[in-house]
């Protein structure tokens, strides 16, 4: 878009979590999804960008495949390691690091 610093990237990672679920009964197990998809950035600074991101994993506990979508915050320490934090319609809010190669 012009006018816009923005870019389009393709990511892999994994989603690994402990999960707390059941009404009546409260079941506690472990979650691993690994997942990879697109991600549509915009660059407010060198260090900040935002983000949208849509992905497709597969949840291996139940070997169901699923489908995300995301917005989110990332924060460059460097161009090695990144924070970021980001709400998605599968696990709600998430907290990482990335290590782009």
């Amino acid at each position: 878009l012009d006018g816009i610093n923005d870019s389009f990237s393709w990511e892999a990672g994994i989603y690994a979590g402990w999960v707390w679920s059941g009404y009546t009964v409260i079941r506690h197990h472990f979650s691993f999804m690994p997942a990879a998809g697109g991600r549509w950035n915009f660059h407010l600074t060198p260090r900040w960008n935002i983000y949208a991101a849509a992905r497709i994993g597969l949840l291996v506990n139940d070997f169901q495949l699923r489908g995300a979508g995301a917005i989110g915050a990332l924060w460059k320490y460097d161009d090695d390691f990144a924070i970021r934090a980001e709400m998605d319609s599968q696990h709600l809010l998430n907290l990482g690091v990335s290590f782009p190669y």
